[in-house]
């Protein structure tokens, strides 16, 4: 069985957890550790795990760099945005009328597009 998840290299894994629970509703499951050392989160169907190990942030500057981007569904993007603008990562682009999706930052400098199912 081949098992997928994302690694996310962090200064500081109880920051990036706390930013994974709050905007997105993220599950610690520490029964899923695989044997790695980090923190492991679900949020939805996609793992995530925490790793402290980074000594800075992502150096890729979003549009300028190629990079990965994590891409998460969520029912509201206005309650995101939320909670987002309230936590430690940064709100890069705002969700705007007539459109359901917004840009943010993880601690890390991580970039997650943010899209709902409906325009709001």
């Amino acid at each position: 069985m081949t098992k997928a998840f994302i690694t996310i290299n962090c200064v500081d894994r109880d920051v990036s957890g706390e930013f994974y629970r709050s905007v997105f509703d993220a599950k610690y499951a520490p029964d899923q550790d695989f044997n790695l050392g980090g923190f492991v989160y679900n949020i939805g169907s996609l793992r995530i795990v925490l790793l402290h190990n980074a000594g800075g942030r992502a150096a890729s500057v979003f549009p300028d760099h190629a990079m990965v981007m994590l891409t998460v569904e969520v029912s509201d993007v206005l309650d995101t945005h939320r909670k987002a603008a309230a936590s430690m990562g940064t709100v890069i682009e705002a969700p705007i009328a007539g459109d359901d999706c917004m840009l943010l930052m993880d601690p890390d400098g991580i970039v997650i597009e943010v899209f709902g199912g409906a325009p709001i």
